[in-house]
């Protein structure tokens, strides 16, 4: 299955296909598509962001997670660059293309953006 990235939280707003969770420990709140109707104001959720997903750049990003995390490790991993990064307490894992034509120029322990799209997020119902 490999890795991914997982929050917890609570859906604050449903508009049609479109949703706001407010996540625990990260003292923010996530955009995601849903399927119209399937998770009413209050409901407990769970989402997934794949590391392949996350994006990490140098400078602000448009993209609507809208984070910034601390780089506590970056290790070269052949076609990508496997990324781990500190929100909050919370770690989120990046894994970006590596290469000379995706060259970031970061070190450990730099603060970057970290976004991804909310088609990228998967919602699903949780017990917690």
């Amino acid at each position: 299955i490999g890795d991914t990235n997982l929050f917890s939280g609570r859906v604050t707003v449903v508009e049609g296909a479109s949703a706001m969770v407010a996540v625990d420990d990260l003292a923010t709140t996530l955009a995601v598509r849903i399927e119209p109707g399937s998770f009413p104001v209050g409901s407990r959720v769970s989402l997934t962001v794949r590391p392949e997903n996350v994006k990490v750049s140098e400078g602000r990003s448009d993209q609507a997670a809208g984070l910034t995390g601390r780089l506590e490790e970056a290790v070269y991993a052949g076609a990508h660059l496997r990324c781990r990064l500190r929100v909050n307490g919370i770690e989120v894992l990046a894994n970006l293309p590596a290469g000379p034509s995706h060259d970031l120029r970061v070190s450990v322990g730099d603060l970057l953006p970290i976004a991804w799209s909310p088609d990228d997020s998967v919602i699903q119902s949780s017990s917690l």
